[in-house]
């Protein structure tokens, strides 16, 4: 049975030694057609397989990788499991139907979900502002003069 995943680098990022320019590994967050997301990990051993091959925004078919228990420091997301790369990772990238792949991935975060996180979460949040407001839906015309939309007016406090 060959296991693979299919998602879109919404984000990559490299993280670094403290007091080095010396990469320790590089971070994914994927998405895959469902919109579900998961965290990936290829470490400095394998950076060079990799690095070149792999951009963000990209769409890859990911083959071979290790499933193993999140023991990051900080995380994007919670989860459990992260996917690890190895020397027997293979990827492919995918050039058709790309667009059912979101291109970002956020979550919405009540105020009081981020103040219960505290000093000890491992989930970076980064805070946009707090909404304050939601309106009522309207149906208004296109400004091109075809068609109408739904429309929600929303306030966010900066």
């Amino acid at each position: 049975m060959k296991v693979f995943v299919i998602a879109r680098v919404a984000r990559m990022w490299q993280n670094v030694y403290a007091n080095s320019d010396t990469v320790a590994r590089i971070d994914l967050l994927l998405v895959d057609a469902d919109g579900s997301a998961m965290q990936a990990v290829i470490p400095n051993g394998i950076l060079r397989w990799f690095f070149e091959r792999i951009s963000e925004g990209g769409v890859y078919k990911i083959l071979r990788f290790d499933t193993v228990e999140c023991k990051l420091y900080f995380v994007v997301i919670p989860s459990t499991y992260i996917i690890y790369f190895s020397t027997t990772t293979h990827v492919e990238e995918v050039l058709e139907s790309v667009h059912m792949y979101s291109r970002y991935f956020f979550r919405f975060a009540s105020f009081e979900e981020i103040c219960l996180r505290g000093d000890k979460e491992p989930v970076l949040t980064d805070v946009i502002g707090v909404l304050t407001h939601v309106g009522e839906k309207s149906t208004v015309e296109r400004s091109s003069g075809h068609g109408k939309v739904d429309k929600i007016d929303i306030i966010f406090k900066l």
